[in-house]
């Protein structure tokens, strides 16, 4: 681990749009230093390294992981590199941040968690809309007890057509869009989910199916419905903010309490 009187040594591997926005704001934390970047795209290593002033720049992220001056891990790689470079991080006993979604399996995902717990360290999952503004403002209104005991919560995360062959094949729908809101239910209800009922909609063989719905029943009594699909028009308007176009996500979040 880092020497408390230096900066925090980071290592970010994977420089695409979530990647950059990592960078911008690891480059400018208070106590920590951007020491390395990877990605096999040579220009965004450069561009990125001479924006930020990074030391080190690698074109794999296994070599960043391998490099023994770093104190902790952020992978912002595409998908289905995720569990086998969260595997290599985690085995050399370093911290790890891990861009969503976590693995492209439940089994990939539960062997991630026992590495960290075996080797004395922790995997933190980008779950982004906990930092969301409007989402702590609503969860600060839940805790306060302006909506009294909760009853239900409905999430609804719906995303254009086009999108699904860029997960079809990679990652569960599941992992890839709905657990943006089973985090949300979690945590705005301080409750854990007791009962499921869950079905899909599926089409071919694909990995991922094209629609999932899900009933959660919460140990506080609060009820959670969840939908998620891939049947968006792609010239629908968007009501999630920075996407657009092809990209559009029809999402939508009611909570009902009993106040």
């Amino acid at each position: 681990m880092a020497d408390s009187q230096r900066s925090l040594r980071l290592g970010l591997a994977g420089l695409g749009r979530f990647g950059q926005l990592h960078a911008a704001v690891l480059a400018q934390l208070p106590g920590v230093e951007l020491a390395a970047v990877a990605d096999p795209d040579a220009e965004a290593l450069a561009r990125t390294r001479e924006r930020h002033r990074v030391e080190r720049g690698y074109g794999d992220a296994l070599e960043l992981i391998a490099d023994p001056s770093l104190d902790a891990v952020v992978l912002a790689t595409p998908d289905g590199q995720h569990h086998g470079q969260a595997l290599a991080a985690l085995r050399s006993g370093r911290p790890l941040f891990l861009e969503k979604p976590m693995a492209a399996t439940w089994a990939q995902a539960r062997e991630l968690q026992r590495t960290a717990r075996d080797q004395g360290t922790f995997v933190q999952v980008g779950l982004l809309l906990r930092y969301d503004l409007a989402h702590r403002l609503l969860q600060q209104q839940v805790a306060s007890g302006a909506f009294g005991d909760l009853v239900s919560i409905r999430c609804q995360r719906n995303c254009s057509r086009s999108s699904f062959a860029q997960i079809a094949d990679r990652v569960h729908t599941v992992y890839r869009t709905l657990t943006h809101d089973i985090d949300l239910v979690l945590w705005l209800s301080g409750s854990r989910v007791v009962r499921v009922m869950a079905s899909e909609y599926r089409r071919g063989d694909h990995l991922s199916p094209q629609g999932c719905f899900a009933l959660l029943e919460l140990a506080s009594g609060c009820i959670a419905q969840l939908e998620s699909s891939w049947f968006v028009p792609g010239a629908a308007p968007a009501n999630v903010e920075g996407r657009h176009g092809a990209s559009s996500i029809d999402a939508e979040l009611a909570l009902v309490g009993e106040r």
